[in-house]
């Protein structure tokens, strides 16, 4: 009866599932025992990013979601966790595809935080001139 339900209920929409984004990104962090400053330090956002994307008032861009998540040691697939518990789905996840979906989410941030270094290096002023 339950999966007649879900076959029925239509799915969210991308922005649809945004508004989830910022209470998830609070719990994130309250789950580490970490203050907002703490997070600020590690991380290289400030304190006002911080509070403006927990309060939804702004969503964090790529570059600030993977240094938001990076400074608490934690990933896409933890995202996914806190998104999924505040959307209160429980999706149907084996141990192994929850280790699989954690290393990858292990190596999309690190991709992403490879290419905005690289970025930033290509544009940091050169010292020979």
């Amino acid at each position: 009866m339950a999966r007649d339900y879900q076959k029925k209920q239509k799915p969210l929409r991308p922005e649809e599932l945004l508004q989830f984004v910022p209470e998830a990104l609070k719990l994130i962090r309250q789950g580490t025992g970490l203050r907002q400053t703490e997070v600020s330090q590690r991380s290289g956002l400030t304190k006002a990013m911080l509070s403006s994307y927990e309060t939804g008032k702004t969503l964090p861009n790529l570059a600030s979601l993977t240094a938001f998540l990076l400074a608490m040691d934690k990933d896409l697939s933890d995202l996914q966790e806190v998104l999924d518990m505040v959307r209160k789905v429980s999706p149907k996840r084996t141990p192994d595809e929850r280790d699989l979906e954690r290393d990858l989410g292990r190596v999309v941030l690190k991709a992403i935080q490879d290419v905005i270094e690289r970025q930033a290096k290509r544009s940091a002023p050169s010292s020979s001139a």
